[in-house]
């Protein structure tokens, strides 16, 4: 009790991220729960509500329960709402004075389980900067690099974006069958540069999620050039670099 804040603070906040209609919606609901505390669990039972299986409908299978302690959102699928597993898989990175933040947010089709993620993102600030695509200076690691962005995924996650110099690396690149770590010399160049803390590289593009067993998707493959883009491994390196590339 005690969470739904005053409409009129809602109508304060100045050009809100989102349509008005949904968060006057979202107002209503919460001030409804609100004035019958003792129906509250019966109420967001029934707002959530999961229904029954179509015949021959698909049946969604989420990673975590509705009472996961990671779960932070709740998704629309068709006329039902499911939870979300995981706790960052809805945000957004934010630049808010020197910092990069993620931010909950919310649509007609995904609702935080927290009020306060939902206040948190109406009363973000006018000027903060939303961050999705960053292009990295490549100096440093210009004899091993052509060209390198990271990408601020909704999951809180950084996606990296490279474009290899082939001759730089004793890997014959057109003799790998698949970039996932089942295949022997895709797993040599991870374990000799992807992986390789030693090397200066390691601090632009490494470490790959899921470490020696990671995989990459290659976006462009020519002579002299191939383009890989892969999930990074732990963010606050990366996020130390695109602080300095941001403009």
């Amino acid at each position: 009790k005690g969470n739904v804040i005053e409409y009129s603070k809602f109508l304060a906040i100045k050009q809100p991220p989102y349509m008005e209609k949904t968060y006057k919606s979202i107002y209503k609901k919460l001030k409804e729960i609100e004035e019958n505390e003792l129906d509250y669990e019966i109420e967001m039972s029934k707002f959530f509500k999961l229904g029954h299986r179509k015949r021959g409908k698909k049946r969604h299978i989420f990673s975590i329960s509705k009472n996961g302690q990671n779960a932070k959102f709740r998704i629309r699928r068709g006329n039902q709402f499911v939870v979300l597993g995981g706790e960052n898989l809805v945000t957004k990175t934010y630049l808010i004075g020197n910092s990069l933040k993620s931010i909950p947010f919310f649509s007609k089709n995904v609702i935080p389980l927290k009020i306060e993620d939902i206040i948190k993102c109406l009363e973000l600030s006018d000027d903060a900067k939303h961050i999705y695509e960053v292009k990295i200076d490549i100096s440093e690691i210009k004899e091993y690099v052509n060209e390198l962005v990271y990408y601020f995924s909704e999951a809180g996650r950084i996606k990296v974006e490279v474009s290899l110099n082939k001759s730089a690396f004793d890997i014959d690149f057109d003799k790998i069958k698949e970039f996932n770590g089942k295949d022997e010399i895709f797993r040599e160049f991870l374990e000799k540069y992807i992986q390789n803390k030693n090397l200066k590289l390691f601090k632009y593009i490494g470490s790959i999620r899921d470490s020696l067993k990671g995989k990459a998707d290659v976006l462009k493959n020519s002579d002299e050039i191939i383009k890989l883009k892969y999930t990074a491994e732990g963010i606050g390196t990366k996020k130390e670099i695109a602080l300095k590339n941001i403009k």
